[in-house]
């Protein structure tokens, strides 16, 4: 969206069209060995009937699911939300998607997404 973001120049936009709309974006996360930091904003319009989620969702090697992971859900905030979770990947998953979902008319927002590996806390000093 180039109207309504937290940073320029854009922002994520999910929206929907009816009141009973279901609706999701994805997008695909690295998956590592330590904890992942997921963080952003997201902002929604009071009108959608429940409010956004916000979680990883993860994959087996066969492509079923073995992780849902909720990272935020928002009330009906008029403004930019900061979510922020820290998540560590079960055993066996090769793939995971940062997802959000609406349901009802309106429109989300994510804007400034970022997603790091946390640093150790103590440095492997055995020699």
């Amino acid at each position: 969206d180039t109207t309504v973001f937290r940073s320029a120049p854009v922002s994520l936009r999910l929206r929907g069209d009816a009141p009973g709309a279901h609706g999701n974006a994805n997008r695909a996360l690295p998956v590592v060995a330590g904890p992942l930091r997921v963080r952003g904003f997201v902002k929604h319009e009071a009108s959608l009937a429940e409010a956004p989620l916000l979680a990883v969702q993860c994959f087996d090697s066969a492509g079923k699911q073995v992780a849902w992971l909720p990272l935020a859900t928002r009330n009906a905030d008029a403004g930019w939300s900061l979510f922020e979770g820290q998540i560590t990947f079960p055993a066996g998953t090769r793939s995971a998607y940062l997802v959000t979902m609406l349901t009802g008319a309106g429109s989300l927002w994510l804007d400034d997404v970022e997603v790091a590996p946390l640093p150790a806390l103590f440095a492997d000093t055995a020699r």
